[in-house]
């Protein structure tokens, strides 16, 4: 049985091989954001950062490089881990994979994943006769703080220079 978890919705892990540069790219996007990123390679890797105690708000999976049996991973996370938001984003080949799969898995674009990460929501939009006002709904300031495990641990290292700024969880 897992560890109770603490959830922590500014943070995200990923769980890819750290070399895909548009994940990259998503990644540094989120870090520029103030997001708190990490990453691991493996699945495994992944429900041993789950099992600690300390979920991330949000779990992004790069499903391409999982094997049949890694795959279950998918079902999981939402078992065990309801209040962290499992994501598959969408990439070449993703969609190819996910249909070979039983069970459904949902995919999403990388700028729908960075933008709901950020909190950035459909404008709400409020007319009155003369004007229009739009007002940007974004995410909770009640978020809770990062924890000091995730907070302070060492940056991953990697040869892309768009993957600078992710961290690797201990």
């Amino acid at each position: 049985m897992p560890a109770p978890e603490t959830i922590h919705s500014s943070t995200v892990l990923f769980v890819f091989n750290g070399q895909d540069e548009p994940l990259c790219r998503c990644c540094q996007t989120l870090t520029d954001g103030g997001v708190q990123v990490y990453y691991v390679p493996d699945v495994y890797s992944a429900m041993a950062q789950l099992a600690q105690g300390t979920a991330p708000g949000h779990l992004v999976v790069d499903i391409r490089l999982l094997d049949n049996y890694e795959m279950g991973f998918l079902a999981l996370v939402p078992h065990y881990y309801p209040h962290t938001e499992l994501l598959v984003p969408l990439l070449e080949g993703t969609a190819e994979r996910a249909a070979n799969q039983a069970g459904h898995i949902e995919t999403v674009a990388l700028q729908d994943l960075a933008d709901g990460v950020l909190g950035i929501r459909q404008a709400v939009t409020a007319s009155s006769s003369d004007d229009e006002v739009v007002e940007w709904v974004g995410e909770d300031a009640g978020a809770p703080p990062i924890p000091a495990d995730l907070r302070d641990a060492a940056p991953m290292e990697t040869t892309s220079a768009a993957a600078q700024g992710h961290q690797e969880p201990q």
